[in-house]
């Protein structure tokens, strides 16, 4: 028997198909265990949505009248995987055995977690969270179309929970707010349905917009780097990024976090598309790329003070910085040798030196990814200790040199090379004669 038809939907709305057959699998097995431990069920936010709006679905997070973590727990014993639990927060991830899961997302682990409603003890803290009910665990929730349940009840995805008319706004397109203190409350919210409005092609309602105002920027602008960080990295793993931040923009969220922060110039939007030439020997992943191209043409200072308030890490911090640097440059190396560009671009991450490409177009630039960053001199350090150089300084230039022969074509041959090294080291003052 089929996964799809052990788990059957009671609700006309619900299409299957859109599940991939090991999703359905694993969902066969939460419903089953559900039922065998009398703990109500629920599929909640974004499977649910996804799935009536007929987009393909994947991942799923359960939420239950009762213990999640022994629901979690249940499903491990029966069918193996192991149960991440943490008890302070009433939640569990089930990561099941690798058969269980073949085909299906690799990072999917469902989470199950306790219904709960959550108190604000001030505007943007972090929520203390306290245990209750299914329609409780859906007021807590950001937009009406998120606050909808889907029961899992002994092999059946069923009672379609929607107490907030979360499915009349699907069908209008419409992304509306909960109540009138949602932004407030978290103003990270006000990134999620920017990012809802281009992934879906939905409005902000009206009244939802008009919650995009002081107190909730104000708010936004006290969040800590790494949440706001957070917002950032979503956003630039869409599709539609360029337009989204267009949109934070236009809606003052940039400015309330950094007046340095720039809008994202939407003619760059289609520069990320594409993956790099396999000759280029780049990897560039979307995200990385879109910030490098988002950012480096802020001002140094700005960019110094963004690094700390959006709390970058080390190897995001250094790739900025340097295509930043780099695209300030660029001006005074465009008509200079071969060489003066290799020597400048020697220590710059592959990525960044491919983002400054990608927006100047400059051909050079590609010149080295392909070409002249693998150049390397015949000659070695060994072969100048046995010509007799002392170890120094010297030894840097002389290679340095040889190989700045080979970008610049002077050199062509090894017999050139040598001919060349042969100048370099008469009579200089730190070779020994033998």
């Amino acid at each position: 028997m089929s996964a799809a038809s052990k788990l059957a939907p009671s609700h006309p709305a619900l299409d299957l198909s859109l599940i991939p057959p090991p999703t359905l699998r694993l969902l066969h097995h939460v419903s089953a265990a559900a039922a065998a431990l009398g703990i109500p069920a629920y599929l909640v936010g974004g499977f649910v949505r996804d799935l009536l709006i007929k987009r393909p679905v994947k991942d799923f997070d359960v939420v239950v009248e009762g213990d999640g973590i022994r629901l979690a727990r249940s499903l491990a014993r029966m069918h193996g995987g192991k149960v991440t639990a943490h008890p302070k927060f009433g939640t569990a991830t089930w990561t099941p055995p690798p058969e269980l899961v073949t085909d299906a997302h690799p990072s999917h682990h469902p989470d199950f977690a306790a219904a709960r409603t959550e108190i604000y003890r001030h505007p943007g803290a972090l929520p203390e969270v306290e245990y209750s009910d299914i329609k409780e665990d859906l007021r807590r929730r950001d937009f009406s179309f998120n606050a909808m349940a889907l029961r899992l009840d002994g092999g059946e995805i069923k009672d379609l929970l929607d107490p907030f008319r979360g499915r009349a706004d699907l069908e209008r397109g419409l992304i509306r707010a909960l109540h009138a203190r949602s932004f407030v409350d978290d103003p990270t919210r006000m990134f999620r349905a920017i990012r809802y409005a281009n992934r879906y092609g939905f409005e902000i309602a009206p009244a939802t917009q008009r919650l995009f105002n002081d107190e909730a920027r104000q708010v936004l602008s006290r969040l800590s780097g790494e949440r706001l960080r957070h917002e950032f990295d979503l956003i630039l793993d869409e599709q539609n990024s360029a337009s989204m931040l267009a949109d934070a923009s236009h809606l003052g969220l940039l400015s309330a976090v950094d007046a340095g922060l720039p809008r994202f110039e939407l003619e760059l939007a289609g520069l990320r598309d594409s993956a790099p030439a396999p000759t280029l020997g780049v990897e560039a992943d979307r995200r990385t790329l879109g910030y490098l191209l988002w950012l480096m043409g802020v001002p140094k200072q700005d960019l110094l003070r963004l690094r700390e308030r959006l709390a970058f890490k080390a190897g995001l911090a250094k790739a900025v910085l340097a295509a930043s640097a780099l695209w300030r440059d660029m001006p005074v190396l465009v008509g200079t040798l071969p060489s003066r560009w290799a020597s400048r671009l020697e220590d710059v991450p592959a990525t960044a030196i491919y983002a400054v490409y990608l927006r100047s177009g400059e051909p050079t630039l590609a010149a080295y990814l392909e070409r002249w960053r693998h150049i390397r001199p015949f000659t070695t350090g060994e072969d100048l200790k046995r010509r007799g150089l002392v170890a120094g300084p010297r030894f840097k230039e002389v290679l340095s040199r040889l190989r700045a022969a080979w970008i610049d074509g002077e050199v062509t041959s090894q017999g050139d090379e040598a001919a060349l090294l042969e100048r370099l080291l008469k009579g200089s003052p730190g070779t020994q004669a033998k």
